[in-house]
């Protein structure tokens, strides 16, 4: 009777030829200069593929263990696929992106709970807040937001604590037309920060404020600036002002130090009789004034014999 044929056994030839895929493999790679080490990072985890008008609640992060011939991991991604979810609470897998050159890649947790819920969403007005003061001298005339409205979206509890959306700006250096991008925040009835389970949009607004000098009034005495020296034997008498105060208008911080203001110089030198003469009145740079011009009457005496005597 024929004896059949020995199988050649080959489970020991695909071993050795696992073994030698894996040393050539780590020897290709060590050419990068690689070496084989583990690593453990924590990554965000992201949320895919959710329905519109839901809004889901979980971790924010999980922890990614890697072993095998790798440089620097970069961006690595880990995500849950929402696909088909609707409201409640589900128990779903985490995936992670492969990496390259990691021969083994473990993420903990690998399921999590999430809840599911609706999304809410209503317009709100947005206000300014200036939470600093334009500099000395200056106010705030108009602040003009563009969108001037907001979309609150999220779950319905969040949602409904949002009373105010605001925009602030700091006018410390402003002057003029001064332009701000500004994030918004949302805040509740008593202005308290919502920031879970909300999403603003937009969430930055273009902010335009106009700013301008403050403008006051005063009204002070007005001094007439005569200079020269009358004629020798006159002397000078009395001298009047039609009218005798002025008002000015500038800013605030510049009117504080004004007590008078002369006017422009009248020359006596070549004036032997008394005399009336209208004689302009120049401001300091930045102040505007009424009357522009006053009526000086500049009394002159000469002494008569007795007088003398």
């Amino acid at each position: 009777m024929a004896t059949p044929p020995v199988k050649p056994r080959n489970t020991g030839l695909k071993i050795i030829s696992v073994v030698l895929a894996i040393l050539l493999w780590l020897y290709v790679m060590n050419q990068g200069q690689l070496s084989t080490r583990q690593s453990v990072l924590e990554v965000d985890l992201d949320y895919i593929h959710l329905a519109e008008g839901l809004t889901v609640e979980g971790p924010d992060k999980v922890s990614l263990r890697l072993w095998g011939v790798f440089q620097e991991p970069g961006n690595v991604k880990a995500y849950v696929d929402m696909s088909g979810l609707g409201e409640g609470t589900h128990n779903v897998p985490v995936h992670v992106e492969p990496v390259s050159g990691s021969l083994f890649t473990r993420v903990e947790p690998d399921r999590i709970d999430v809840v599911v819920r609706k999304t809410k969403q209503h317009i709100v007005d947005i206000v300014h807040q200036v939470v600093q003061n334009p500099p000395a001298g200056y106010e705030l005339l108009d602040v003009l937001i563009s969108p001037d409205e907001c979309l609150v979206k999220g779950d319905d509890e969040a949602v409904s604590l949002v009373s105010t959306v605001v925009c602030q700006i700091n006018l410390a250096q402003a002057t003029g037309m001064a332009t701000f991008d500004s994030p918004l925040i949302a805040r509740d009835a008593n202005g308290n920060q919502v920031t879970q389970g909300i999403r603003l949009v937009p969430d930055h607004v273009q902010v335009v404020a106009v700013i301008r000098e403050k403008m006051e009034t005063k009204t002070v005495p007005l001094q007439p600036n005569l200079t020269g020296q009358l004629a020798e034997g006159l002397q000078l008498g009395t001298v009047t002002l039609e009218p005798e105060t002025i008002t000015i208008v500038g800013n605030p911080v510049q009117l504080q130090t004004i007590t008078q203001i002369q006017t422009d110089p009248i020359n006596l030198q070549d004036h032997r009789e008394s005399f009336t003469e209208m004689v302009p009145i120049t401001l300091p740079k930045g102040l505007r004034g009424y009357p522009e011009e006053v009526k000086v009457f500049v009394e002159i005496i000469e002494p008569t014999p007795q007088d003398e005597d």
